[in-house]
């Protein structure tokens, strides 16, 4: 089981990487609810990743370790990005002038 939750958390990690992807290709990233779905998924990411870790913990396995592993840096890894990415929007709009 711990495996099986690796590989969901090392998908949803890709997730929320290839949507921070679109939306930096489509010029996306000025809009405050874009940046909810790329949190989202690598928050659950990281859930997912801790869960397998805790797994893993309890069977020892050099697999469900290595899976862990890659779940939790790679969606801690995009968690930072897209709250990097949020709190830069809002400081660019922070800084704007008022009409």
């Amino acid at each position: 089981m711990a495996i099986r939750w690796g590989q969901v958390g090392l998908a949803l990690g890709l997730f929320g990487l290839l949507l921070m992807g679109l939306m930096g290709s489509d010029s996306m990233n000025f809009m405050l609810w874009t940046w909810l779905w790329p949190l989202l998924a690598s928050a659950l990411g990281l859930g997912a990743g801790l869960a397998a870790a805790a797994g893993a913990a309890r069977r020892p396995s050099r697999a469900a370790r290595v899976w862990a592993a890659a779940a939790v840096l790679l969606s801690a890894g995009t968690l930072l990005a897209a709250l990097a990415g949020f709190v830069g929007m809002v400081a660019a709009m922070h800084s704007m002038p008022m009409p």
